[in-house]
């Protein structure tokens, strides 16, 4: 009899934690409407997956396709193993094409450089890659966005620049770097590109990567050349302007200002 009696004052106990578990998480119930809707299994269950489905909601990742991919990206032609599962992505604009690209932690200009060229020596012998100095992270050291952690970011997906700044100088369209693509950037959007449609960016124009400044105070920039068939890494004065070329615009997580 005394056992009875203390199983029923745990269960009574139970019930108890469960009701202001239910009263306190779940729905706005006084305790007596609380213990009438723990009887009533399927309103019960109705109400719990209501009160659950913004959970389930926010637990679904919409990008972890696109995850999976650049982390075989990576792994296949870069020879770096990486893990974009706890990378937050930035809200995607909604005017507009665009395309989410994942920088990796650790990667540098000069690799990154390095194995666009391999990319192009296995898929496309002819094509190379030219860049006018040999180490580009020494020549370019300041970057609105580094890879000292890994970051993804959205950045215009047309195969040249952005139409509204062609013909601008950098001076005009993007003074502060807040706008345009990184070298580092561009280069792994471009072998991504590549490597999808055996198409390069700018074949007709030039992509100013304003996101970043050489050493010289000068804007990085990169083109293809079909009939020479080269891909190439220049840069110019911030006043020169391109009939055909401009800014590529990105939408990113701010980083504090950083040197390479």
């Amino acid at each position: 009899m005394q056992q009875v009696k203390q199983l029923g004052i745990l269960l009574g106990f139970i019930l108890e934690i469960v009701t202001r578990i239910v009263t306190r998480y779940f729905f706005a119930l006084n305790s007596d409407e609380a213990k009438a809707t723990l009887q009533n299994k399927g309103a019960l269950s109705k109400k719990i997956k209501v009160a659950l489905a913004p959970v389930f909601m926010m637990a679904v990742d919409e990008y972890a396709a696109q995850r999976t991919y650049w982390e075989g990206i990576y792994l296949t032609h870069y020879g770096m193993a990486a893990d974009f599962g706890e990378v937050t992505v930035p809200e995607k604009p909604t005017v507009g094409k665009w395309r989410l690209i994942f920088i990796l932690k650790g990667l540098t200009m000069n690799h990154a450089a390095a194995m666009y060229r391999k990319i192009l020596a296995a898929i496309d012998p002819p094509w190379q890659l030219v860049q006018y100095i040999d180490d580009l992270d020494a020549q370019i050291p300041y970057n609105i966005r580094t890879s000292a952690e890994s970051y993804a970011l959205w950045v215009r997906d047309g195969q040249e620049a952005d139409e509204e700044f062609r013909a601008q100088t950098t001076s005009q369209a993007d003074p502060n770097q807040l706008i345009g693509v990184t070298p580092l950037e561009r280069l792994v959007h471009g072998a991504a590109h590549f490597v999808e449609t055996k198409q390069h960016l700018d074949e007709k124009g030039i992509t100013i990567c304003s996101g970043s400044r050489n050493a010289d105070g000068c804007v990085p920039c990169v083109c293809s050349y079909p009939d020479s068939r080269e891909v190439c890494v220049f840069w110019y004065n911030l006043g020169y302007s391109f009939s055909a070329g401009g800014v590529r615009r990105t939408v990113a997580l701010p980083q504090a200002a950083q040197t390479a």
